[in-house]
């Protein structure tokens, strides 16, 4: 089966080199990887294109935008992100293709999450572990679902989330750490403050469910 990694940058100079390794080392081979530079004000671009890897790039319009604009790119089968701040595990991808195969029935698979800072000290593990970079995910559950809301700032995985669920998807979760969130300075979730958008998905939300089925 084949799998399309998209990865959105925006001014991540400091860390692109290292997740785009961190793909490279995968013991399950990559068919294709998307990258989108959403206007980017540093050398990000430029870094990506020196060590060879092709750059679509947009006008700064937001994370869903060039998620989304990565999306249509895409050509897999199977569907996976990775923040360009992030890493993966080398065997993250084997885990979860072995894993969708023997589960027919799961819609996508997460595996956990291990945030870690800037300097790579205090390890811990993130709760929950439900990241859209841990997801490996089936391309017709994405075309069921559709695109993430250009209108949110944040949380644009919550509320997708939340309407896969609504659809009655089922995701697999794996006990083992594949993605490393970074924590550090231009984190989108710490630079604004989400309570706002939060409240939003919550409020569409309860409008789903209280919807009367057809």
């Amino acid at each position: 089966m084949n799998v399309s990694v998209m990865m959105p940058c925006y001014n991540s100079q400091r860390f692109v080199a290292q997740a785009l390794a961190s793909l490279c080392a995968q013991s399950r081979p990559i068919q294709q990887m998307v990258v989108v530079d959403d206007g980017s004000s540093d050398d990000s671009r430029e870094l990506l294109e020196q060590l060879g890897q092709p750059v679509l790039a947009c006008p700064h319009r937001g994370i869903s935008a060039s998620l989304n604009e990565a999306a249509r790119a895409s050509t897999g089968e199977w569907l996976a992100w990775i923040d360009a701040d992030d890493l993966w595990h080398p065997d993250k991808l084997e885990w979860q293709t072995q894993s969708l195969l023997e589960h027919p029935e799961w819609a996508g698979v997460f595996v956990g999450v291990e945030q870690f800072r800037e300097d790579g000290a205090a390890l811990e593990e993130a709760p929950g572990g439900r990241l859209r970079g841990a997801l490996l995910l089936r391309r017709a559950a994405w075309e069921q679902v559709g695109c993430f809301d250009e209108s949110l700032p944040t949380g644009e995985f919550i509320d997708w989330m939340a309407r896969a669920q609504s659809q009655g998807l089922h995701f697999g979760d794996l006990p083992q750490i594949g993605y490393r969130r970074r924590l550090h300075d231009r984190n989108t979730t710490l630079q604004r403050h989400p309570g706002a958008d939060y409240l939003r998905l919550i409020r569409a939300k309860l409008q789903r469910e209280r919807r009367p089925s057809a």
